[in-house]
Formats: structure tokens, sequence, C-alpha cells
């Protein structure tokens, strides 16, 4: 997941996205052991949250767009008005010039 997740991000997004599931990594691994203490009270628990959080995690991943041979993003591109029309622009130009 984490592979797939720097190809679908822009450059200048990519490295806070990665912080972003590093962070969410992190907090499952603080939350597991506990979920194995709570099946001492609820037999079954652990089985049942790791068969749903899989089925979850495979339904959300054929969601996704296929990234073979898909050039990588560098830059955002906006949309903004300039004289009544619509524009598309970059970071670049979008830092410089408004």
């Amino acid at each position: 997941m984490i592979v797939y997740t720097t190809e679908i991000y822009p450059t200048v997004v990519r490295t806070i996205a990665y912080g972003v599931h590093s962070t969410a990594a992190r907090v499952g691994g603080m939350v597991a052991p506990q979920i194995v203490f709570l099946d001492d009270e609820i037999p079954g628990i652990l089985y049942f949250l790791s068969g749903v959080l899989m089925m979850i995690s495979a339904v959300i991943m054929m969601l996704y767009r296929e990234t073979k041979d898909a050039v990588l993003e560098d830059m955002l591109d906006v949309d903004i008005k300039v004289d009544g029309r619509e524009k598309m622009v970059d970071n670049f130009e979008t830092s410089t010039h408004l």
C-alpha cells in the first residue's frame, strides 16, 4: 500500500501522504497488541477484526486506478478564474503571478 501511495500522489504532496500513511501504520502498531488482550475478553474478536479489515482493504484497492507505465505527476494542477474564464495553472504559476 505504501508503494502504491507514492505513485498516485504528485511530487509536491508525496512526502506528506507518505507521512500520513506512516502515522496510520504506527497507530495500528499501537492498537494491535490491545486487540490481542481484548481477545481474552471477547473470544474470536481478533480473527473477526483481521478478516473485516482485510476485506475492506481489498475492496478499496480494487477501486484505485492502475499505475503501470503511468507517468508520475510533478505538480498539482489548479483551475483558477482569470478575467471570468477558467485557466489551468501549475503551482509555480500560481505562486508567482497571484
